[in-house]
């Protein structure tokens, strides 16, 4: 059993992001249709160039983690994000992470070299399980036009797109409102439902999926607890309520950033495990080459068996030594 405020990984469905992420981009199907569903619109062979793609806007920026970012056919990119809400304030940060994700893809898809008219044709995408904007419809769309000539587009081709599983209102399409359904309560009434309810049982007996979701959870737990009870103990001098407000928010900022280090280091492992170079996978990964080569000696250190923990374990250990 894992500690409160965690679920099992046998309980996980697809609302819960680690499970939306492995099991859309282990089927792609699946994810081809929720998006016409979404968009009312056929949406043609899509491809993902890979799955949780991380973009860093700066060399020393942490980066952003997408969840399912894909294209298709057309050129088209889309960014599919599950949101659960949880976080306090999360109805606030929403429509200025959305500009933040779009900014991304544009500085990422736009290389060197190129011009504006080389941007491609995006979609940022966020599922919401609670209304984000209390207005009770099922799908908001958001597209740039003139405030003084409401007809007037702007023509930038970037579209934002907020999904309220919880909405009522609106142009709901039956197909959608069968998403709602099995999305609030796990209800399967069609043939794609029955197809996404299937994936995620299996996806629940998949060891190693298990274990990424382990190590990853395991390691946030670890640094929230850690950085809590730095955060009491120096808190003393402050106060008693001040130093656990400081440890808590210590360590979930910690336990982000270990939870992208694993992912990070779960998809080295990968491209180690198929032969790449550090090189290849960094720029597989696009990821800087630096960032990959210290991972790939911790692998070689810890044994080609080792699981992303133990690599972890000895990235952290070579990164102390290093400092001493």
């Amino acid at each position: 059993m894992i500690e409160a405020g965690i679920k099992d990984y046998e309980q996980l469905d697809i609302c819960d992001n680690f499970m939306f992420t492995r099991v859309m981009t282990a089927h792609p199907e699946l994810l081809q249709e929720l998006l016409s569903r979404i968009l009312g619109e056929p949406i043609s062979r899509i491809e993902f160039p890979e799955s949780e793609k991380t973009i860093k806007l700066a060399p020393n920026s942490h980066g952003i983690r997408m969840d399912v970012y894909l294209d298709d056919e057309d050129g088209t990119i889309y960014d599919v994000e599950m949101e659960k809400p949880g976080k306090a304030h999360w109805r606030e940060l929403l429509p200025k992470r959305s500009r933040y994700y779009q900014s991304a893809i544009d500085i990422s898809t736009l290389k060197e070299g190129k011009s504006y008219q080389d941007l491609r044709k995006s979609f940022v995408i966020f599922i919401c399980l609670k209304d984000p904007f209390d207005l009770g419809l099922g799908v908001y769309t958001f597209r740039n036009t003139c405030q003084e000539e409401t007809g007037l587009k702007l023509g930038d081709e970037t579209t934002k797109v907020f999904v309220n599983t919880s909405g009522t209102k609106g142009a709901i399409s039956p197909e959608l409102r069968n998403v709602f359904e099995y999305m609030n309560k796990g209800v399967v009434q069609d043939s794609y439902t029955e197809s996404l309810d299937a994936a995620v049982v299996s996806a629940r007996g998949d060891l190693d999926w298990r274990n990424d979701y382990m190590s990853i959870y395991f390691m946030m737990m670890d640094a929230e607890m850690e950085g809590r009870e730095k955060g009491y103990n120096e808190g003393h001098e402050l106060g008693l309520e001040q130093g656990l407000e400081q440890g808590l928010e210590q360590g979930l900022e910690q336990g982000l950033e270990q939870g992208d280090a694993m992912r990070l280091i779960t998809l080295a492992l990968r491209k180690y495990h198929k032969g790449k170079t550090p090189a290849e996978a960094a720029d597989e990964l696009e990821t800087p080459v630096d960032e990959i080569e210290p991972i790939f000696r911790a692998i070689e250190a810890a044994g080609p068996e080792a699981g992303a923990e133990t690599v972890y374990e000895c990235l952290k250990n070579e990164k102390q030594s290093s400092s001493i």
